[in-house]
């Protein structure tokens, strides 16, 4: 007998809570965003090519127009004018001042995921050593 009584108590509880103009604290904070203030204007838009390596951390995207290279676990950026690409047999290189992406069209494991890429990328800082990574849609 006891499930026509909740049955009959559930409706009357919802129309009690509906007329309630309170706003009750779940106690839920806003989290942080996950996308920096930098790429929110471009979220939309789609890089030419993503790589990322291991240790330390980096990911470089390229656009039409600029490459965004995210150094040290994201503590240090570059940011350069996107250059004319140098094709070349079984790859590509963007190179200008400051930084040098080459992209060989070899499969490329990630040391830390173990995720398969289509290609290897080399990155080039000026006056640094060469960082070595995977690229391409996984």
């Amino acid at each position: 007998m006891r499930k026509p009584v909740l049955a009959a108590l559930f409706p009357a509880g919802l129309l009690a809570l509906a007329g309630c103009d309170e706003e009750i604290d779940l106690g839920v904070q806003e989290s942080p965003s996950i996308v920096a203030e930098e790429e929110s204007a471009g979220a939309e838009e789609t890089p030419i090519f993503r790589g990322v390596g291991q240790e330390p951390g980096w990911l470089v995207r390229i656009y039409d127009d600029v490459i965004m290279y995210d150094a040290d676990y994201g503590e240090r950026r570059v940011t350069a004018r996107t250059p004319e690409v140098e094709e070349f047999d079984g790859g590509r290189r963007y190179e200008n001042d400051s930084i040098i992406v080459e992209i060989l069209d070899q499969p490329c494991t990630d040391t830390m995921s173990g995720a398969a890429y289509p290609a290897k990328v080399t990155i080039t800082e000026t006056g640094l050593s060469p960082v070595q990574g995977c690229g391409g849609t996984p």
